[in-house]
């Protein structure tokens, strides 16, 4: 840095004690004084206070993201997409209101849930049916706490939109204590109607029990295209029958319905 000479207006250096061109003595700039230990504190005090301050907001924020994302995932049901099962054109998927499955059905159809409080008479009727109950057996017969979930029926003012029928959803928790080949076991030994009965796996690797049984209806034998699959709290059955007759030609659409039947997760 430089400075003007008092005496002579010429350059001079800071570090100069005499002025080179007129020899004035130069009088010497005081030394800057340190800043005491506590001006430093005072200083850098707000500062640190501030970064405090960003850091603990920060951090709470992250729990709380965190607290959130991971209430959100247990409230949600894990769905594992099924290759086997694809939804077909003119159908919805359904899940209960428990979220404890998820099925596909055609649109035009109606389903009534235990649980869906303003459906309570119109499901109850439907599960003291005969037909229902007989398609319910195979589970029934092997835990007694079994329970129809959900019912569904063809519109019968939809003929020839959709197959006539229905769709039936039970649970038990206590058939998650009898393996697949006991189940397997016990349904031959139990239904009398039955054509046949297999352990399959399923795509996320777990045995299931494919069923096609015949019941008895009103005014004809009904065929039910059956899976029984355990889900992580309970088993649970899904039984998709038609009247005998009819069979052949909704072959597809019922074993569609069971393929997509999907016990959820979380």
């Amino acid at each position: 840095m430089t400075y003007q000479c008092e005496r002579c207006g010429q350059t001079v250096l800071e570090t100069d004690i005499v002025c080179w061109h007129c020899g004035w003595r130069l009088p010497r700039p005081e030394p800057k004084k340190p800043a005491s230990a506590k001006a430093i504190a005072a200083e850098e005090e707000p500062l640190s206070l501030s970064a405090v301050v960003i850091y603990a907001a920060l951090t709470l924020v992250t729990v709380v993201a965190i607290v959130l994302v991971t209430w959100s995932l247990e409230q949600k049901p894990f769905f594992v997409t099924n290759p086997e099962s694809s939804l077909e054109p003119g159908w919805v998927p359904i899940t209960d209101q428990e979220q404890q499955f998820t099925l596909n059905i055609p649109s035009r159809w109606q389903w009534f849930e235990k649980q869906n409080e303003g459906q309570q008479s119109g499901f109850e009727a439907l599960a003291k049916n005969d037909q229902l109950r007989a398609a319910v057996a195979p589970l029934a017969n092997i835990a007694a706490d079994t329970e129809v979930l959900l019912v569904a029926l063809h519109d019968t003012t939809a003929e020839g939109l959709a197959p006539p029928g229905f769709v039936v959803v039970a649970r038990s928790v206590d058939s998650r204590q009898v393996s697949s080949e006991q189940t397997l076991n016990q349904i031959r030994q139990n239904d009398g109607n039955l054509l046949n009965a297999e352990i399959t796996e399923g795509f996320t690797g777990q045995n299931q029990v494919d069923i096609l049984l015949d019941i008895d209806g009103v005014d004809s034998p009904f065929r039910c295209r059956e899976r029984l699959a355990q889900g992580p709290q309970a088993g649970y059955l899904v039984a998709a029958c038609t009247p005998r007759a009819g069979y052949p030609r909704y072959r597809s659409e019922f074993e569609a319905m069971v393929i997509s039947f999907q016990p959820l997760t979380r």
